[in-house]
């Protein structure tokens, strides 16, 4: 549990200060009563004392302060939901290195197939677009709900030469619909920058400009004569506050991209508890009236 206004929680100290203050009446109460009879005469005065009866509509006060005093800090709770939309933009390198078959059965077609998968973990109603990367950016599809057009661009991916990671970014970024919200980029690439017209860092502060997180994945195995810039890869995630990944395999290929589908489609919200702690105040402060108006005839 959290509070919205912390702060207000050291209100409590109140609490234990009043319990000291009805502990010193009691006694002062307890001393007057012993003063006004001797102890052999006080089962005459007083046949069948309350006993701890009495102190319950005071314990029952004090639990009805706390909660209202808890109650005004804004108590909440989180708790993970279903997105009811959003838009992920998967961003996938089609340089001629992504033929390579270190990855069975190549590169690409794993990329392609761990796509799917990622694809198949989110509510209907998230979009989904498709743009490649070579020499030049090019979506093939824009962010779309049509899951047979999704298919369609993932099977149509074709290889060319070079790697321009930054001009893959911003044609993802031409692509995010105005004043969309809860979008992401997957954006996955087994080579260097060769030469982009709006270099990598630069597109990823674009990015986080627009709120748009970006997930980097980087594909290939340690063997490769050319590897991915680790470095960058990590350097746009973080700009973006998006995450990491590497994947040496198609299964951990597959494994990574239904992960961030599976985080995609959840939120953390926040359930406000104020009402609740309120409520509850006020239904024990009516409880000891109730409790001492039948026990003792009088209220608290």
């Amino acid at each position: 549990m959290t509070f919205e206004l912390p702060a207000l929680l050291a209100l409590l100290l109140a609490v234990p200060l009043l319990a000291v203050a009805y502990a010193v009446v009691e006694r002062r109460r307890a001393a007057g009563a012993a003063a006004f009879a001797s102890a052999h005469m006080r089962a005459n005065v007083v046949p069948a004392p309350p006993r701890w009866r009495r102190h319950v509509p005071a314990a029952l006060m004090l639990l009805a302060i706390t909660c209202l005093l808890l109650g005004v800090a804004r108590p909440g709770r989180s708790q993970v939901v279903t997105r009811t939309g959003g838009t992920i933009v998967l961003v996938i390198d089609a340089s001629r290195s992504m033929e390579r078959s270190d990855i069975s059965p190549s590169r690409l077609a794993a990329a392609q197939n761990a796509s799917q998968v990622l694809v198949d973990q989110l509510p209907e109603a998230f979009r989904v677009g498709v743009v490649t990367f070579n020499g030049a950016a090019q979506t093939l599809t824009a962010p779309t709900t049509d899951r047979e057009a999704i298919g369609l661009a993932l099977g149509s991916i074709e290889t060319k030469l070079k790697t321009y990671i930054g001009d893959g970014i911003m044609g993802g970024l031409a692509n995010v619909p105005e004043g969309g919200k809860s979008v992401q980029f997957v954006l996955l690439s087994d080579g260097n920058d060769t030469g982009s017209e709006v270099p990598p860092e630069a597109a990823a502060e674009q990015a986080s400009e627009m709120s748009i997180k970006i997930n980097t994945v980087q594909m290939g195995t340690t063997l490769d004569s050319a590897p991915a810039d680790v470095a960058e890869l990590q350097q746009i995630a973080e700009t973006t506050g998006g995450r990491f990944f590497s994947a040496p395999s198609a299964d951990e290929l597959e494994s990574i991209y239904r992960d961030i589908g599976q985080r995609a489609s959840r939120a953390v919200e926040r359930v406000e508890l104020t009402q609740m702690f309120v409520g509850g105040g006020l239904l024990l402060m009516m409880t000891a009236a109730a409790v001492s108006a039948l026990w003792f005839r009088r209220t608290v």
